[in-house]
């Protein structure tokens, strides 16, 4: 095939056709099996060592964003109006929807109030509540003498 192409190719292209032919040959006498061995086991340990570092890194990340979601997990739980209940106060409601004034709690012929630890019904009445009566002392007795 080279001979009949020979006679229509420059001699000029010939010869940088052989040189680039005798440049690969040289190139392929010094690949060996042991030489792309070696690479290939020190290709691998890099990639190791890469990989090691980047689960370490993802490990990193993953723990501090764990830390930051408990920590606004929290702050959530806190923010509850259960924690408010825990401390001592109640949530009036009436027909489902939160009582924030008198006005709307006299008007409602029911209350629910729930505590910390369960609801009970009320009725709302206009009057104010009672003050207990003070038990009458009896009066004083005088001395005779």
């Amino acid at each position: 095939a080279s001979g009949r192409l020979g006679g229509r190719l420059h001699p000029e292209v010939l010869r940088g056709i052989a040189r680039r032919r005798e440049a690969l040959a040289a190139r392929a006498a010094r690949l060996s099996p042991r030489a792309l061995t070696r690479e290939t086991v020190r290709v691998r340990r890099d990639l190791d060592a890469v990989s090691a570092r980047l689960d370490r890194a993802y490990a990193e990340r993953i723990s501090g964003a764990r830390a930051r979601f408990d920590a606004l997990d929290r702050l959530h739980g806190s923010l509850g109006y259960e924690q408010t209940l825990a401390r001592g106060f109640a949530v009036v409601r009436t027909e489902g929807q939160v009582v924030t004034d008198r006005a709307t709690a006299g008007a409602a012929p029911v209350l629910e109030v729930q505590f910390r630890d369960g609801k009970v019904l009320a009725v709302p009445t206009s009057a104010p509540p009672r003050k207990p009566r003070r038990r009458q002392e009896p009066p004083e007795q005088g001395s005779l003498l």
